[in-house]
């Protein structure tokens, strides 16, 4: 969403655009009582429930599927949780976010990695490093 943002009010300052892990504009029936749950759940939870909440809205169930990949993302999500009040505000960033109608405007070459959630990249680093390389040395 920021470098949506980015890309439409500075378009001289942006060469190239990869969007990954991102929307034009949320689904309001879909999101609204997603993020209430995650808002909820990291106030009342500790950080590795948290982690947990998140797990299977950011990786494919193939990685779920392995208790090895799950703990290491455990493990690399616990030394730094987010306090309830950045994702409560990160939540209202996504409802709010809205540039469906102005991306037409970007003009930057813009690279859109669809495949998987959020954790595509770290589910499949080589394919997805391989993508980013490609693109920015275009």
């Amino acid at each position: 969403m920021i470098a949506q943002e980015l890309a439409l009010a500075y378009p001289a300052l942006v060469d190239r655009l990869v969007l990954f892990a991102t929307l034009a504009r949320p689904r309001r029936a879909i999101f609204d009582p997603l993020l209430a749950f995650v808002v909820q759940a990291t106030e009342r939870l500790d950080a590795t429930a948290v982690a947990m909440v998140w797990l299977p809205l950011l990786y494919s169930p193939a990685f779920l599927a392995q208790p090895d990949q799950v703990e290491a993302a455990l493990a690399w999500q616990e030394p730094y949780p987010a306090p309830a009040h950045g994702i409560a505000a990160q939540a209202e960033a996504v409802r709010a976010h809205d540039a469906l109608e102005r991306l037409p405007r970007i003009a930057a070459p813009t690279l859109v990695l669809e495949r998987g959630g959020h954790a595509a990249l770290w589910e499949d680093p080589v394919a997805g490093a391989a993508a980013l390389l490609a693109f920015l040395a275009g």
